[in-house]
């Protein structure tokens, strides 16, 4: 995608990653989904001037 200067990496989990607290009994969930939401915040930051865009969206209900 660097090279073609062009693309979108999506990245989704649950909504725990935004809200930590929304459900206690999904703990061990929320610590991989604030890591993947920060991965993808950062190499987000690290591509955009090569075209790349990277999102992170939390989807709850």
């Amino acid at each position: 995608m660097t090279e073609r200067g062009a693309g979108t990496i999506l990245s989704t989990t649950g909504g725990f990653s935004a809200n930590p607290g929304m459900m206690r009994t999904f703990g061990n969930i929320t610590i991989g989904a604030g890591s993947l939401r920060t991965y993808a915040l950062s190499l987000n930051a690290a591509v955009a001037e090569h075209g790349v865009n990277v999102a992170y969206v939390p989807l709850s209900v």
